[in-house]
């Protein structure tokens, strides 16, 4: 396995694998505060891949 730490205020996009069948496990941190923003895009953007 691989595991992602990213420093306080880093964007980052969540994780996705391309044209794989793929399992990701998240942990959220715990204690007071914010810990995540999440940012809805309107309109939703749309990836066009070749295979």
């Amino acid at each position: 396995g691989q595991g992602v730490n990213y420093l306080p205020g880093t964007w980052h996009h969540f994780c996705l694998a391309l044209a794989e069948v793929s399992e990701f496990l998240v942990i959220d941190r715990g204690g007071p505060g914010d810990d995540c923003d999440e940012v809805e895009l309107d309109p939703a953007p749309v990836l066009d891949l070749p295979n």
